[in-house]
């Protein structure tokens, strides 16, 4: 039972709170620095807990939220029992406390108490009922603090890889407005100087490599807003290798069509590893049935569809790289990519 209202939960956009207290599981919609929460107290795993408890660790818990930056919160206590009369006593006269019988998997909001919460009394109706169908996630959800910011658990689960990448193209830039055209010269993508002067770690160098701010912020908003979700998905080094392959194979697209085309112009920029993170997220939404976290496939695709056709429309854009950077990353991510599946729940859970 708890397993399914949290995906249930999650699964109308509400954020799972770090844990506060064991029995009290709290899901959370922030906007415009208003949290709507819902409390769920498992009182059947943990039937010690009191009714002073209960009001204690309830204006706890919106105090965290205050203490987040919230202006106010609104929050709905469900209590989830076998019985009925105990559930009373432990929410007392709480009006925004409403009841799941666990046995007979049903709501009951009892006489006296709130009718309605956002709509949440229709839906948790369908919910509980067997008609209702869930979307399946198998994956754990994201943690949060009472700020809406993810937390992490332990430093495994923090995108260290993402950042890393971000950082040196940053620095990279930096050194480049220092040096003028030393790294550049350096650097840069040239078919000739990689085929003729077995220069080939230009394949890798150009990835670090930018233009001008505009190119640097423009692959780095990218960057940082979706490779995120890429590498909690993947982990640091399947993501690290999706991007350099990603990246790399970006490269050898941009010279290919360098050849083909006879066009002698250099190339730079992280747009190849940026497009093969993209098109690896692809292939993860569409392994999670289309959604996860605030991605979902429409809107990944609306992405595509824009970059490349902006690529396509403009000025001196290799877009060679980014349709192989594409390509390769959701190949990759094929390769790469493997569901990570729930703990097993303990059966008093239901």
């Amino acid at each position: 039972m708890n397993e399914k209202l949290e995906e249930f939960f999650i699964d109308q956009g509400f954020k799972k709170l770090m844990e506060f207290v064991p029995g009290f599981a709290v899901y959370f919609i922030m906007e415009n620095r208003y949290a709507n929460a819902v409390c769920l107290i498992d009182q059947t795993a943990h039937p010690e807990i009191t009714a002073e408890q209960y009001e204690q660790i309830t204006k706890k818990i919106s105090w965290r939220f205050v203490d987040g930056g919230c202006l106010d919160v609104h929050m709905l206590s469900l209590i989830l029992t076998d019985d009925e009369n105990a559930a009373m006593r432990l929410s007392g006269d709480d009006a925004f406390c409403w009841l799941i019988l666990k046995q007979e998997n049903r709501l009951l909001i009892p006489e006296g108490r709130a009718e309605d919460f956002y709509g949440m009394k229709e839906l948790l109706t369908k919910c509980l009922e067997e008609p209702y169908a869930l979307k399946g996630r198998l994956e754990d959800p994201i943690i949060y603090d009472a700020r809406g910011q993810q937390f992490y658990k332990s430093i495994k689960e923090r995108p260290l890889v993402n950042h890393a990448i971000f950082i040196i193209n940053a620095l990279v830039f930096t050194a480049c407005i220092l040096t003028g055209d030393f790294l550049y010269d350096r650097g840069v993508l040239n078919r000739d100087l990689v085929y003729n002067s077995g220069q080939w770690y230009r394949i890798l160098t150009c990835m670090f490599l930018h233009a001008d701010i505009t190119h640097l912020v423009g692959n780095m908003m990218l960057l940082y807003f979706l490779g995120d979700i890429v590498e909690r998905a993947l982990g640091h080094f399947k993501y690290l290798l999706l991007y350099l392959g990603s990246g790399i194979a970006g490269s050898f697209a941009s010279m290919a069509f360098s050849y083909y085309f006879m066009d002698d112009r250099s190339s730079l920029g992280a747009s190849g590893a940026i497009f093969g993170m993209i098109g690896g997220l692809l292939w993860v939404l569409l392994r999670n049935r289309g959604k996860l976290e605030i991605m979902t496939v429409p809107k990944i695709l609306f992405l595509i569809s824009y970059s490349l056709f902006s690529g396509f429309t403009g000025s001196n854009i290799d877009n060679a790289a980014h349709v192989g950077g594409l390509l390769s990353g959701f190949i990759l991510a094929i390769l790469l990519y493997r569901k990570k599946r729930k703990k097993p729940q303990e059966s008093r859970n239901g």
